[in-house]
């Protein structure tokens, strides 16, 4: 294995060969059944834990005060608490907020860096395993979030009757207008 490193990536310094050959151990080292429910837990609960690089990127990203334009200012970030979030068959539509504290399950938008201007926000529904007018409606709306404001409600409506299996995945893309 550590020679097919090397053939693959002849550049790399000994070190950087190293980690990939770990990464790729590592990866396929056997797992025990308790590996497999903590993991299952966490994908129910939408808990899954970031990787080092994406922690350290968000720790820069925070301590640095977010990414900057050419001319110096400061973009706005935002973005959902968390990458999966889990639908009960029961559920009638899905509420997309960024509210820090609520009772309802919902698709929390977290607003970073500068909120002293108004921002645009677009978001859409995607099909994924889950498809649109099978399992939700689609939506495509266009979000003004004025100064200040952190909180937001959007509603993606899920279709009465149907079929939901854990498999069942939609996307809901989330992007800030630039003009």
């Amino acid at each position: 294995l550590s020679r097919d490193v090397g053939r693959l990536y002849p550049s790399l310094s000994v070190e950087d060969q190293a980690k990939i050959l770990a990464y790729e151990l590592n990866k396929k080292m056997p797992r025990d059944r308790l590996f497999y429910r903590i993991r299952a837990a966490r994908i129910l609960s939408s808990a899954l834990k970031k990787s080092d690089i994406e922690r350290e990127v968000e720790e820069s990203l925070m301590k640095y005060g977010g990414v900057t334009t050419t001319d110096g200012r400061r973009k706005p970030r935002v973005e959902f608490s968390a990458r999966v979030y889990s639908i009960e068959p029961t559920d009638k539509k899905v509420t997309l907020t960024a509210s820090l504290s609520s009772l309802v399950k919902r698709l929390r938008v977290v607003r970073h860096g500068p909120c002293s201007n108004q921002i645009t926000l677009n978001y859409c529904t995607q099909s994924g395993v889950a498809k649109k007018h099978l399992h939700f409606l689609p939506k495509s709306e266009t979000i003004i979030m004025a100064a200040e404001e952190k909180t937001r409600d959007v509603f993606v409506e899920l279709v009465d009757g149907a079929d939901w299996r854990p498999n069942h995945v939609f996307y809901v893309n989330l992007k800030i207008q630039v003009y």
